[in-house]
């Protein structure tokens, strides 16, 4: 028969370990378990390779003891788990041959749905503690806040109750251990239908250390902390499965009645939050529809908004061809401004150009009246070169010159007197 013991770290989970290990449960070999330490010096009886493969599934789903994973239903089965149960299966087979073992781990709380898929009638043993002595233990040991603890205790033993049910799972309650230690075991070994000697089981009880017992809180404490009410009614649902030995300890019985009495209050007090919660439901609905008049109003200020951006776009498109016409008139401007610069310039050059003509024409008449003189001077010599005798007289002039050439030698100073005479 496989045994696994489960239970929020600090619960005295290492304690139970050791007693069952005692009576002939068998955990592994002794190289196998973790070694004692100033935290647990009487041993915390884990089997490091169970350790191991716990610390494996947490890390495949990002997750750790102190930060539980979140994990879906079946995620057991998850095929990145294939590694972890090839080694969980060989780990097993190193158990068989013993008629009762098991293995001690807290962290088996969040993982019982892998190590049941190994051993589907594995019966589990839940170590049970006051949440406010385990979150005090942890403090002390630097690990958390109160809240933390209490938050972490809350999901440990609320996996653990989820997955086993009330015919496979033992809660044994660690104030038991300290008013009836024999009664306890013998009721863990029944359960687990181990027959030990009553000789051994009164040596495994000797070995509890009352002195290791630091913190003693009741459900009184638990109220007057504080603690969240979902963590006061498991602690109430766990407390009713811990044994006739945890609720016949002194003042328990009392405690209890006080508790129920406390638990009926804050039901109470509940019901009368869960009547100002609908009345505060139903404000938020009234709420709700003035808001959606608000969101009514919101809308239509939007679409007027939207239409003057519309607007205001339209406007700005017209000022803008505005300035746009506005700039090319003053272009135009500033060429006009040129072309009259021009006209004055060419209305210059014309005055100049009608001076340069009116110049042109007084010299142009100065020069038909000398044309006209030459004209009349030709007019004349005409007159004269018409006249029969005068022609004769040119040409008797022509025949002299021939004789005076052909009688006088070429540049000789007689031949130019007589042509001079007859030049005069």
């Amino acid at each position: 028969m496989s045994v696994c013991i489960a239970g929020m770290h600090r619960s005295g989970t290492s304690m139970v370990a050791r007693l069952l290990s005692q009576c002939g449960l068998y955990l592994g070999e002794q190289e196998d378990l973790m070694q004692p330490s100033s935290d647990n010096p009487e041993g915390f009886w884990e089997n490091i390779h169970f350790v191991a493969l716990n610390d494996e599934i947490f890390a495949k789903f990002s997750g750790g003891w102190d930060l539980p994973p979140s994990l879906q239903k079946g995620w057991e089965k998850s095929p990145e788990l294939a590694s972890a149960r090839e080694k969980a299966a060989r780990l097993i087979d190193g158990f068989k041959g013993h008629e009762y073992w098991g293995w001690k781990d807290p962290r088996s709380s969040l993982t019982i749905p892998f190590w049941k898929t190994f051993s589907p009638e594995m019966k589990t043993v839940i170590c049970l503690r006051n949440p406010l002595d385990v979150a005090k233990s942890l403090h002390k040991r630097g690990y958390s806040s109160n809240t933390f603890g209490f938050n972490l205790w809350l999901d440990y033993n609320r996996h653990l109750i989820d997955a086993t049910t009330s015919g496979n799972r033992l809660i044994t309650h660690y104030d038991a251990y300290f008013y009836n230690p024999y009664g306890e075991l013998k009721r863990i070994l029944d359960f687990l239908n181990m027959s030990v000697p009553e000789n051994n089981i009164e040596k495994a009880c000797k070995s509890i250390s009352t002195h290791l017992r630091h913190n003693r809180f009741t459900k009184s404490d638990l109220i007057a902390a504080k603690v969240p009410q979902e963590v006061l009614e498991m602690y109430d649902r766990m407390c009713s499965e811990a044994g006739p030995i945890y609720l016949e300890l002194p003042t328990n019985q009392a405690q209890i009645n006080v508790f129920e009495n406390m638990i009926e209050n804050l039901k109470t007090e509940n019901e009368g939050l869960k009547n100002e919660i609908e009345s505060s439901i139903a404000q938020n609905e009234n709420f709700k529809t003035e808001n959606e008049g608000l969101k009514n109003e919101i809308e239509d200020k939007k679409q007027h908004i939207f239409n003057l951006e519309r607007f205001i776009n339209v406007k700005d498109q017209y000022i803008w061809n505005l300035e746009k016409s506005i700039k090319m008139k003053d272009e135009n401007i500033n060429k006009l401004s040129d072309m009259g610069r021009r006209v004055l310039d060419v209305e210059s050059m014309l005055i100049s150009m009608e001076q340069s003509i009116h110049n042109l024409e007084a010299d142009l008449a100065r020069k038909d009246m000398v044309l006209n003189n030459y004209e009349a001077d030709l007019a004349r010599k005409d007159m004269v070169l018409n006249n029969p005798f005068i022609r004769i007289g040119l040409k008797f002039i022509s025949y002299f010159h021939k004789v005076i050439d052909f009688v006088f030698p070429k540049d000789s100073s007689q031949r130019a007197f007589v042509k001079n005479i007859i030049k005069k």
